[in-house]
């Protein structure tokens, strides 16, 4: 049988601190630091320099020896003070940038996460050390996944959580809780981070947070409460819930909640963009002095109520001195809200601007079965100004719903520009026919600003009739204030306008304003086009 002879190579060993210079290619170990080192040789082989080089080995600590990060080495950018001292980072620095809610030990794997992302909040922004200060005012990335919320995340001043986008970073609430994220005073600390809110301040409330490109699916309950809360970012956040117009839903399911508990601590100045909200029962809702709220690019979709201010407010109450005001929906769209899309029961200078209302205030149907306002200003001093709405053309035009009681778009006292114009066509009319219809709810004033032309007349007329009605008293009266220009100057009385007020449904109130046309041009195809403000 072979005998196979293994030889052993032995090299230095000891303590760190007795390492001795070692020969060039000589190895010497370190027992107790488990460190290796090699000798370098003298400078008359070759060397750099006389001494030991280490080794890298399992027990090293590759931060601590990644020491030497430069922004862009080796390019021509200068990072130091002179080109020849650039600025040197530790890796451990770099990477230290950016907080990433996986080194709290997420993973996004559709997990409970509620206890992970509270300590996250917690160390980040209410920790002792940084709390307050510039330093702890980081951002909060979250990656894409989903992430099982089942009881409420308090959110400190001064937080910035960052989604991957709307769909790709989920917080999917599990359990019974009255509210998903909820803002908090900067008075809570690690372990204790919502105190008693009654102890907030204007010094210590919540303010400059920042919460972005994510999706909160949540139950019957508020998916963010901001309570309490200032100068503040919302932006590019899905919020989902489980209402239908077939399985409804209770009140207290709401997307957006605002809260205030005084006239010095309201919920202000805050920025809502590109907000999607579905499937909940309220899109946004405060019986709260709250004030200067914007809400813009944001998107309404199948819910009982688009935006409730004051329904509930109880003037006199802590926090419900004035109500909601100057709140303004702007550039937005309204779709298949079962009941009002936008309700202001108390509380002033709210604003509806620019927004396009689609099948609002029908019930879950068309625009035939219309039976709310699309906007309801009970309270005085709210505004629409520039909105479309769907029903206009429905129920002003459309002769399939000519028969069918017109509810207003705007309900309460205002001044309403609808600056879209309406086309129709006029024929022959030798008795007068409806034209245009219009919600007779209340007193009111309409004035139709129109054009008429006419292919069989070289002529055009342009015109304001100015419309007064009082439907208690079945009271009419209509003048029409217009200009003729052409050169058949017989034909200018062939228009004639007149209104009358009918009642649609079975509760013998007359609801209904027509505006009714008589055109005696023979084989006229003429155009008229209008525009409508209504004051109330």
């Amino acid at each position: 049988m072979a005998v196979v002879s293994i030889s052993r190579i032995q090299i230095r060993r000891g303590r760190r601190t007795e390492l001795p210079q070692l020969a060039s290619g000589e190895f010497g170990w370190a027992v107790d630091s488990q460190e290796i080192f090699i000798g370098n040789g003298a400078v008359s082989e070759g060397a750099p320099y006389v001494g030991n080089t280490k080794l890298l080995t399992e027990h090293d600590d590759l931060f601590q020896l990644a020491d030497q990060y430069i922004y862009k080495n080796g390019s021509t950018i200068q990072t130091g003070s002179t080109a020849n001292s650039p600025t040197e980072r530790t890796l451990q620095a770099r990477l230290d940038e950016i907080v990433n809610l996986s080194s709290f030990g997420a993973t996004g794997d559709g997990t409970d996460h509620t206890e992970i992302l509270q300590r996250a909040l917690e160390q980040l922004y209410l920790g002792p050390s940084t709390k307050g200060t510039e330093r702890s005012r980081v951002k909060l990335f979250v990656e894409p996944g989903v992430y099982l919320i089942s009881d409420t995340v308090y959110i400190p001043p001064q937080t910035t959580i960052i989604g991957a986008g709307i769909d790709k970073t989920i917080f999917r609430a599990t359990g019974a809780m009255d509210t998903v994220f909820q803002t908090v005073s900067s008075l809570g600390v690690p372990g204790e981070p919502a105190p008693d809110r009654t102890l907030t301040t204007s010094l210590n409330q919540a303010n400059n947070i920042t919460v972005k490109d994510v999706t909160i699916e949540s139950g019957a309950h508020s998916s963010l409460t901001v309570d309490c809360c200032k100068n503040s970012i919302f932006e590019n956040i899905k919020f989902t819930g489980p209402y239908s117009f077939f399985t409804p839903s209770t009140e207290d399911d709401i997307a957006i909640k605002l809260n205030s508990i005084s006239l010095a601590v309201p919920s202000s100045n805050n920025q809502f963009k590109n907000i999607k909200i579905q499937n909940k029962f309220y899109g946004i809702k405060s019986n709260d002095d709250i004030f200067n709220n914007s809400f813009e690019d944001c998107s309404f979709y199948e819910l009982e109520k688009g935006v409730d201010l004051g329904s509930e407010t109880i003037l006199g109450s802590p926090g419900q001195q004035i109500g909601p005001s100057h709140t303004k929906i702007k550039q937005s769209s309204f779709n298949q809200i079962k009941l009002s899309g936008f309700i202001v029961t108390t509380g002033e200078n709210n604003v509806s601007e620019n927004n396009r209302y689609f099948s609002v205030g029908n019930e879950g149907g068309n625009s035939g079965q219309a039976h709310a306002s699309i906007i309801d200003f009970a309270a005085s001093f709210n505004q629409s100004i520039g909105d479309w709405f769907q029903r206009s053309t429905d129920l002003g035009i459309n002769s399939d719903y000519h028969e069918v009681r017109y509810y207003p778009e705007v309900a309460g006292n205002s001044i309403v520009q609808m600056p879209y114009t309406n086309n129709v066509v006029v024929g022959n009319l030798p008795t007068p026919t409806k034209l245009i219809g219009f919600a007779a709810d209340t007193n009111k004033s309409i004035i139709v600003d129109y054009i008429y032309k006419s292919s069989q007349i070289v002529a055009t007329r342009s015109g304001t009739l100015h419309i007064t009605l009082d439907p208690v008293n079945n009271i009419t009266q209509i003048t029409d204030d217009y200009d003729w220009i052409g050169t058949d100057s017989n034909n200018d009385d062939n228009l004639n306008f007149t209104v009358t007020m009918n009642n649609h449904d079975s509760d013998l109130i007359l609801d209904t304003l027509d505006l009714n046309v008589l055109n005696s041009t023979l084989n006229d195809d003429a155009i008229i086009s209008y525009r409508v403000t209504t004051k109330s």
